[in-house]
């Protein structure tokens, strides 16, 4: 008899039959099934195959598990720089889900910081714009500004960074802010078997051209049974034509949606740029808010709020504000904080400013945008004594009156102790031990020891 004719008969050196060696998972086949139902672990085990083998094992995904299966691994694949817990698609874009590390806090409810990143933004880029050779085309805001470790030291928060693309929100269709965080919402409480989630607050933030979605998220989402309590500016309150119909908007929730009302802007501008929407005549400075009252007949009245001398995390400070009241009853606070920037040195780019400061501001207030949420009066903690090291390649050393001295300077990555802060106008220094006062925007407190 033939070996042809045995058929069954024949048996591998392992004892199977030669029917089941045609019919045993192929190895691509082995990586799907390992998986078992997971596309995330799918993903994961996906990154550490060679291409030609990671075609094969989508191919059997699809054969396997469907096509549901594949997209969700192929979204977690793609953006797995962002470290997100999940990754959602949801409202018409991809969604980027942060989870505190130890999961959410049982019962009761959780709130949503919500972040709308600028141009060129990108979860799926290795980096984020950190300083002056940063690719400011592909910036991963998760990284820059870790979203991550300000969601986990936040505990009760669940971040939602929707991906906007290059040139962001221009394509946003009414309704789709709400259905981004709703949808999102939706699957989270389906993954994890929750049932519906129980939301206390939602937190709104946005950098740059982030800005312009800020007025539709906070109308449409705060017009469903969630609460929008706070919104966010961060380096974002251009008097731009295209960023006009966010802060008619954006006025609207703060005047008229259910009280209180906490609105922060950041800056790093003194006049014009980002501070242009608190300025004279334009929508939120007071003048402004007296002529949305007039023409809208409503009882609006503001008080201003003084700046003050503490130096918070990140070299910020309180420039000023004002307090909302309408009929009389407490409606909105706004808070201007300043970002003191500086100048450029050698080694950072083109003479003048930090050319990366837009995004700087951004990364030093986004711990305290996700952990301030409605507190209007606590945004920041103040900056301590302590280790730092310094930024720039060439950091200026002051003496007591603030004047340089000649010849001295701190280089970049030099540690440092700082024993005291102070501002002076609207710019935060450090007291340096051994050397004088450096302006703290050259500085950053030092990493924490590895345990």
């Amino acid at each position: 008899m033939h070996e042809h004719d045995q058929g069954e008969a024949a048996t591998t050196a392992g004892g199977a039959t030669a029917k089941d060696a045609a019919t045993a998972p192929t190895p691509a086949e082995q990586v799907v099934l390992a998986a078992a139902g997971d596309p995330h672990a799918f993903a994961h085990a996906l990154a550490a195959l060679e291409p030609r083998e990671r075609t094969a094992a989508l191919a059997a995904a699809h054969k396997l598990a469907g096509n549901a299966f594949v997209a969700q691994a192929l979204l977690d694949q793609k953006y797995a720089n962002a470290k997100a817990s999940y990754v959602v698609r949801a409202g018409g874009k991809d969604v980027m889900v942060y989870l505190p590390p130890k999961g959410l806090p049982p019962g009761g409810a959780v709130n949503v910081f919500m972040f709308f990143h600028g141009m060129g933004g990108d979860y799926a880029a290795a980096k984020g714009v950190t300083d002056a050779k940063s690719d400011t085309s592909h910036d991963n805001a998760a990284l820059a500004a870790d979203i991550p470790g300000a969601i986990a030291a936040a505990g009760d928060t669940i971040g939602v960074c929707p991906a906007g693309g290059a040139n962001p929100w221009n394509d946003v269709k009414p309704g789709q802010y709400r259905a981004m965080l709703e949808e999102t919402l939706a699957q989270l409480a389906q993954e994890l078997g929750t049932g519906a989630l129980t939301v206390g607050r939602v937190s709104l933030a946005g950098h740059s051209a982030g800005g312009k979605a800020l007025g539709g998220a906070a109308t449409e989402i705060d017009a469903t049974a969630l609460n929008v309590s706070d919104v966010t500016l961060e380096d974002a309150g251009y008097n731009f034509d295209s960023y006009q119909a966010s802060w008619r908007g954006l006025r609207e929730w703060f005047c008229l949606g259910d009280a209180p009302k906490t609105l922060r802007v950041i800056t790093k501008d003194r006049a014009g740029g980002t501070h242009g929407v608190v300025e004279t005549g334009r929508q939120f400075a007071a003048d402004g808010i007296a002529a949305f009252a007039k023409e809208r007949g409503l009882n609006l009245t503001t008080t201003p709020v003084a700046g003050d001398a503490t130096v918070r995390e990140g070299g910020m400070t309180l420039l000023g504000g004002l307090d909302l009241h309408k009929d009389g009853a407490p409606q909105g606070r706004l808070r201007i904080f300043g970002v003191a920037v500086a100048d450029a040195l050698p080694g950072d780019g083109p003479a003048g400013k930090d050319p990366v400061a837009h995004w700087k501001v951004r990364n030093r207030s986004m711990k305290a945008a996700v952990l301030a949420g409605a507190d209007a009066d606590h945004f920041g903690t103040a900056a301590q004594p302590g280790p730092y090291r310094v930024l720039h390649s060439k950091a200026p050393v002051l003496d007591a009156d603030l004047h340089p001295i000649a010849g001295q300077a701190l280089s970049q990555g030099t540690a440092v102790q700082v024993t005291a802060h102070q501002v002076v106008g609207d710019t935060a220094y450090a007291e340096v031990a051994g050397h004088g006062w450096v302006q703290l925007a050259y500085l950053e407190p030092a990493p924490p020891a590895a345990p």
